[in-house]
């Protein structure tokens, strides 16, 4: 039970600073720049086969 906890409690931990990232990156960026990024981003994993 202890151990289901303490994964739990490293998942909510992991998810908040996600979504602080996320904030981040948001603030940082457009939407526009974000769609250019993921644009690129896509177009270079097609390229190297991922």
């Amino acid at each position: 039970m202890a151990q289901n906890d303490r994964d739990s409690f490293r998942q909510v931990n992991e998810q908040i600073k996600l979504r602080e990232q996320i904030a981040d990156i948001l603030e940082t960026f457009s939407v526009d720049e974000l769609r250019q990024l993921l644009a690129e981003i896509d177009r270079i994993m097609q390229e190297s086969g991922a």
